[in-house]
């Protein structure tokens, strides 16, 4: 995948994504740089969007999702630094949500040029010769959360709409609006 997408800052051919996984029961990270990967979001306010639904979220319990069997799990680096994380969840028949977080490293012009190789990295992972993993990605944003809407539109999501009191902040005790997007193979 690489090279796909502006070169005007080199982010892009220096971008890298691992997937955790286990191969031969060995995992591609350890509990304890999943631990730290946690930490470093809850340092920088991810977990104020991430989880809205929970009071709080501790490094146990990100990890014992991150490796449930229905979710996707990505870390992404640019220039041999960690700067986002990806998970995708309720994947089912070609359908997966998307969260995506970047962490205080990664923002404005690389911001956008690692979530794009994101997009397109996500959306070309084939299960087998014919068969793609996922067809379509949806988001479902905060609408709160200006940075990541703007973002996410231009990284190439299509946006649906805004769905009023879609999500609850446990938090705030209050119902949130979200803006609701999708992106897709016929997109590129």
């Amino acid at each position: 995948m690489a090279g796909c997408g502006s070169k005007k800052s080199g982010i892009v051919d220096s971008i890298k994504i691992v997937p955790y996984l286990k191969k031969d029961g060995v995992p591609t990270f350890l509990d304890s740089e999943i631990f730290f990967l946690w930490e470093k979001a809850v340092s920088e306010k991810a977990m104020d969007y991430m989880f809205l639904d929970r009071k709080t979220v501790s490094p146990q319990f990100f990890l014992e999702y991150i490796q449930g069997f229905d979710i996707n799990f990505f870390v992404v680096f640019a220039d041999k630094e960690m700067v986002a994380f990806i998970l995708m969840t309720n994947i089912l028949y070609g359908k997966a949500e998307l969260h995506f977080f970047s962490y205080n490293n990664c923002q404005r012009e690389k911001a956008l040029e690692v979530s794009r190789y994101c997009l397109k990295y996500l959306i070309n992972i084939k299960l087998t010769e014919s068969t793609y993993l996922y067809d379509v990605i949806i988001g479902i944003t905060p609408v709160k959360n200006v940075f990541a809407c703007i973002l996410s539109k231009k990284a190439g999501m299509k946006v649906v709409g805004r769905i009023p009191k879609y999500l609850y902040n446990i938090k705030t005790k209050q119902q949130e609006d979200v803006m609701y997007q999708y992106y897709s193979r016929g997109l590129l």
